[in-house]
Formats: C-alpha cells, sequence, structure tokens
C-alpha cells in the first residue's frame, strides 16, 4: 500500500521529466524602455503625437499584480485597440499540468478486454430452454440467427474443456470430444442427421486451432525469453499446460508447420508473397486476377484434371525465365524440373512396391487361408482318429471280457474232464460211482 502511494506521488515528476520536449525556459529581467500606453478614448480625437511615448517618471522597482481577470489594453494611434491576455505565457505550464492523469495508477496491468463469456448466449437461455441452431448438410456448418451464438460458445467450451497438452484435434482422446459434443446438445437444439455431430467436430477443431493460435500469438511472441514467457502465464492457463505449450511452441515440430508440417502449393504461395494478411488487400490487381483464375481452373473437375503447373502455365503462359512464378527466388527451373523427374521416378518405384505389396498380402491371405483349411481338416482327422480310438478300446475291452468268459470256460472243461476220469476207473473197479 504504501509503495502504491509513493508511486502515485512521483508518477507527475516522471511524466514531467519524460515530456522534456514542451518545457520552455523563462528569464526574469528588469523592464527596460517601458512605455506608457495612453488609454483609448471613444469621446475624444485622436492627436498627432507620436504613438507610443516615453515614460520617464514610472519605477519600475514596484511589484506588478496580475491576476486571471486583468486584461491590459493595448493601442496605438494608428491601430484599432486588441485585448492582450497576459496569462498567455502560462498557457505552456497550464497544458503541461492537464496532460498529467493523476487519477493513474502505478500498475502496469491496463484493464483489458477479457475473454468471451457469451453473455448474449446466457441471456437466451435463462429460460432454460435450448436454443435452436440449423446446419444445412451442403454447407456443414450453422447459419440463422443463432449462428455467431453457437461459434462462440464452442469457443467457450473448448477453452474450459479441451486438454492443451495435445498438439492437434486428432490427438485429442475421444471421450473429452464426446464431453464437449454433449455440452453443445445440452444448449442448443440440433436436428437428428447424422452430419450435425460432424459438422460440431470440425467447428470444435477450428476454435481448439484458433484458441492456441492466440495462445502463441498473444502470449509467447510477446516474450523474448522462455523464462519471461513462464513468468507472465495467461490467466485461464494452468501452469502445466502453459509449459507444455512453450516447449512446443519452441520446438522444430511446431516451427515446421505449425498446421500440416508440409510444403505449400504455388497457389498458396502466390496468395502468401502477394496478399497483405495486415492490409487485406492484394499487392496489384492483376495478381488477384491471377489467382482467381487458378482456384477457378482448381475447382473445374473433369475427366483429365490439369496439375498445378498445368494451370499456372495455362494462366501465366509458359516459363521462360530461370525461376519459378510462385516459388520466389528460391528454385529454378533446371533443379525444379530434375525434382520432377526424380520425384516421378519415386512415384513409380513407389507405385510398384505398392504393387509388389499388395501381390503378397494377396499371396499371404491365400497362404493363411490354405492355413487355415489344412487346420480344419487336422482337426476333422484328429476327432476321427479319437473316434477310432474310442472304438478300439471298445472292442478291446468286448475282447478282455470274451478271453475271460473263454477261460472260464476251458477250466469248466478241465474239470468235467477229471470228473470224467475218475468215474471210469470207478467202473473199471466195480465201484458205483459216488455223485
Amino acid at each position: 500500500m504504501a509503495v502504491d502511494y509513493l508511486c502515485f506521488l512521483l508518477l507527475p515528476v516522471v511524466e514531467l521529466i519524460l515530456d522534456w520536449n514542451n518545457w520552455q525556459v523563462v528569464v526574469k529581467t528588469q523592464a527596460r524602455d517601458l512605455y506608457d500606453v495612453p488609454e483609448h478614448k471613444d469621446d475624444g480625437p485622436i492627436g498627432d503625437d507620436e504613438p507610443y511615448q516615453q515614460n520617464e517618471s514610472y519605477s519600475v522597482a514596484g511589484t506588478l499584480d496580475v491576476s486571471d481577470d486583468d486584461f491590459v489594453a493595448l493601442q496605438r494611434d494608428d491601430i484599432p485597440p486588441i485585448p492582450v491576455d497576459p496569462n498567455l505565457v502560462m498557457r505552456q505550464e497550464r497544458e503541461v499540468d492537464t496532460f498529467i492523469n493523476y487519477n493513474r495508477s502505478c500498475n502496469p496491468n491496463k484493464k483489458k478486454r477479457g475473454r468471451t463469456r457469451n453473455i448474449a448466449f446466457a441471456k437466451k437461455r435463462k429460460a432454460g430452454v435450448k436454443v435452436p441452431v440449423d446446419i444445412p448438410l451442403l454447407l456443414m456448418r450453422a447459419v440463422g440467427n443463432n449462428a455467431q451464438a453457437l461459434i462462440t460458445e464452442l469457443g467457450v467450451i473448448v477453452r474450459n474443456r479441451a486438454p492443451l497438452q495435445c498438439n492437434k484435434w486428432s490427438a485429442i482422446p475421444d471421450n473429452d470430444k464426446k464431453t464437449m459434443w454433449q455440452e453443445a446438445k445440452d444448449k442448443f437444439a440440433f436436428s437428428e442427421d447424422p452430419h450435425i455431430q460432424i459438422a460440431i467436430y470440425e467447428q470444435l477443431n477450428r476454435q481448439y486451432r484458433n484458441y492456441r493460435h492466440r495462445l502463441h500469438k498473444n502470449h509467447y511472441r510477446k516474450f523474448e525469453t522462455d523464462y519471461m514467457r513462464l513468468r507472465n502465464r495467461p490467466p485461464d492457463v494452468t501452469a502445466s499446460d502453459w509449459e507444455h505449450l512453450v516447449m512446443y511452441f519452441g520446438s522444430d515440430e511446431f516451427k515446421r508447420d505449425s498446421e500440416t508440417g508440409k510444403e505449400p502449393s504455388r497457389t498458396d504461395m502466390w496468395l502468401t508473397t502477394r496478399f497483405s494478411s495486415k492490409k487485406k488487400a492484394w499487392v496489384d490487381p492483376r495478381s488477384q486476377e491471377v489467382y482467381e483464375e487458378l482456384r477457378r481452373l482448381e475447382s473445374e473437375e473433369g475427366d483429365a484434371p490439369m496439375t498445378e503447373d498445368d494451370r499456372f502455365e495455362a494462366v501465366l503462359g509458359p516459363e521462360r525465365s530461370a525461376y519459378i512464378r510462385g516459388r520466389g527466388a528460391g528454385p529454378k527451373q533446371t533443379t525444379f524440373k530434375a525434382q520432377k523427374r526424380m520425384h516421378a521416378q519415386l512415384e513409380k518405384e513407389n507405385e510398384e512396391m505398392r504393387r509388389q505389396t499388395g501381390e503378397a498380402n494377396k499371396r499371404l491371405e491365400s497362404l493363411e487361408q490354405e492355413k487355415g483349411e489344412m487346420a480344419s481338416q487336422l482337426e476333422s482327422q484328429a476327432s476321427q482318429l479319437e473316434s477310432q480310438a474310442s472304438l478300439l478300446n471298445s472292442q478291446a475291452t468286448r475282447l478282455e471280457y470274451l478271453e475271460s468268459q473263454e477261460a472260464t470256460r476251458q477250466a469248466s472243461h478241465v474239470a468235467l474232464e477229471s470228473q470224467f476220469t475218475i468215474l471210469v476207473q470207478q467202473l473199471k473197479q466195480g465201484k458205483l460211482p459216488t455223485i
């Protein structure tokens, strides 16, 4: 509190020092050759005396008191009277005083426009009713009175829900995307058409890229070192997210191309080098005509579509200079043609490799199919073998039973033979057999 009060007291002095060019030097000197100017009287005649008479009896030792309301009338005999404001010398000082704003604070953080909260949309939803939005299939974007409210609210949803440590929209987990989609459905009334979710995802993707672009432009590029960037973290970004963004914005991956990571086309280069995004204007009308004609040819469809080089040649004529139009001062015709031939050769080789790979994949699929069939046959044969083994086991069991029966029968036969032999011997001895 004491520091703020001290800054408040010192601020006018600092501003006066900085406003050095508006200072004036006032030197106090003794009056010399002071003339007595006669008062003008409307009822008296103008004399023929000299217009200014030297006053020899006036004493300059006295003090001259001048108030803000005093006016001294200076008049010559041959010139009409002109009122002069004696405070004219103080005007510059008064202007300096009015320049000073004593209500300013020493806090360097000025009040700026805060982030969008979509207050207009919040007023519409006070009654708890979903706001209807129309998204035609042909346009794949919102139209109508509530289109801007949808776009703004999707930006708010992205800031609140989308994880900043995913460098691209495609890297965001599906659960987070579904959460944002559900929140949009809770606030807006959409139709049941399947293209609605695709259109909303595309708009969320754009809002996500725009949000990260604003963080890079307004906060990252504002400072020269990562130390200052980390110390000046945006208020709506967590410390861990901002550390990740600072590291990513300084990486080669981001610097190469934050959008696609691919080399721009000749048409895009023509637009970039001949259209000022700051002034929103072309460098000359001819450049605009060429660009529009290139886009028109690009949009045309036919049996044999034109390549980009063919479109440039159709609009600008054949290349005559060593440099390539639309590519700047870097690549030349000879190098570019050699690169094109090499690129065509590589494309041909890649196509052949893709063909061979396709054939190999087909052969592999055929082998996999044959392998599956053989496995099925082996399983069938194994099943048959199991069934035959089971039959053999049952037959072996039956054979064992028969062998057991045969052994029993043979034992009975031996016993009968023994008894018969005993009977025969008894009969020979004249003995009656005992039964």
